[in-house]
């Protein structure tokens, strides 16, 4: 059975932006999806723990935390 790493629904959008909600369903030691973003990203994580690697380096992104 494969796994689907995350499900995307779109919210809203208009000329050159979208919001869209992302729910991850990996699962603690499944092999790492990584997500790929070709604009700027702000983003909530409600719940778990994700591994963020941007221009600036790397960071642990928890529930709570907000990305810029």
């Amino acid at each position: 059975m494969e796994t689907v790493p995350a499900t995307v629904r779109e919210i809203a959008s208009g000329s050159g932006w979208r919001v869209r909600d992302v729910v991850c369903h990996a699962k603690v030691g499944e092999p790492a999806f990584e997500e790929r973003h070709e604009r700027h990203v702000f983003a909530v994580v409600k719940r778990g723990v994700f591994n963020y690697h941007g221009h600036s380096g790397r960071t642990l992104l928890h529930g709570g935390a907000l990305l810029l």
